[in-house]
């Protein structure tokens, strides 16, 4: 399994195992909730993917080409 971290600069998915249109585990091991955001586009309009509480785990499926958090901080993503 392979992780990365995710902050609030975008991350351009595509390659194995963080893929397009794949799916990844996020998880946030702060005790703020975080939210994570994706669009098409590095420049382009970004919409909100999931909301992770504190402290929690959640599935996104249907990555878009780029990734990122709304806001400083850190979650991290894994595949594979």
């Amino acid at each position: 399994m392979k992780s990365t971290p995710i902050t609030n600069t975008a991350f351009k998915t595509g390659n194995s195992p963080f893929l397009r249109g794949g799916s990844a585990t996020f998880s946030n091991f702060t005790d703020t909730a975080a939210t994570l955001q994706g669009s098409d586009t590095e420049a382009g309009t970004y919409t909100t993917l999931a909301t992770l509480a504190a402290n929690a785990q959640t599935e996104v499926q249907n990555l878009p080409q780029w990734i990122k958090l709304s806001a400083a901080g850190t979650v991290y993503m894994a595949a594979g």
